[in-house]
């Protein structure tokens, strides 16, 4: 946990999404971050990287928390990984977000669909602690042998409404948690105004409002 130390952006994807990626890394720059980009196929730079990635509409990343455990290697302790989506894009820095925990999830607003998951895994935040470093490696192994790291990343912290923009301490793995809001990390609310936001994510069915103006299902 730490209040300070560097944070990293990390980025991938693979040569479909080369346009959410080159478009993502570009705002990672103009915030200022120093960003490790992971190369999923043919994507033309960045770390190359076999992972299992869901090839069907709206599909996850199973090997996001592979990614994250490979860029945690190259990081000091105390250090920060920002993990952010390919299509999604950075609009301020972040810096706020270290803090004495480690890690960092979003989660929709109160009166999000009862049928969707409390947390969006398409922007986290991560402290090199040594319980990030064991929450990861569980992580991981549940990935291999599932499609969704978000829905993985929300049964091994299960979150509820009450949680929304708190701390919480997650027993089993255990690790302090640090509950933000998707409204200000992982904006995907486009009927209202987001002159707030830290990070807008033009996720699944939002994607046809992406600044490139390319539509990637």
């Amino acid at each position: 946990m730490s209040i300070e130390g560097k944070i990293y952006v990390v980025i991938a994807g693979n040569k479909r999404f080369k346009p959410y990626v080159d478009y993502a890394v570009k705002s990672s720059a103009i915030a200022g971050y120093t960003t490790k980009v992971y190369d999923l196929g043919d994507l033309g730079y960045g770390m190359p990287f076999k992972g299992k990635v869901g090839n069907e509409r709206n599909a996850k990343i199973p090997c996001k928390p592979e990614i994250i455990q490979h860029a945690m290697k190259t990081i000091a302790p105390g250090d920060w990984i920002a993990w952010c989506d390919a299509d999604a894009v950075i609009k301020k820095r972040f810096d706020e977000i270290k803090g004495m925990y480690d890690i960092g999830v979003t989660m929709r607003q109160p009166k999000a669909s009862p049928h969707d998951m409390p947390i969006n895994a398409g922007i986290v935040f991560c402290c090199k602690t040594p319980k990030m470093e064991a929450f990861l490696e569980e992580w991981v192994r549940r990935c291999q042998e599932a499609d969704s790291d978000q829905a993985v990343l929300n049964s091994l912290i299960p979150l509820t409404q009450k949680d929304y923009n708190k701390m919480v301490y997650n027993k089993e793995p255990e690790v302090a948690v640090r509950v933000w809001k998707c409204w200000d990390y992982n904006n995907f609310y486009f009927k209202k105004n987001q002159s707030h936001c830290k990070f807008i994510h033009y996720k699944s069915k939002f994607r046809w409002r992406h600044p490139t103006g390319e539509i990637i299902e």
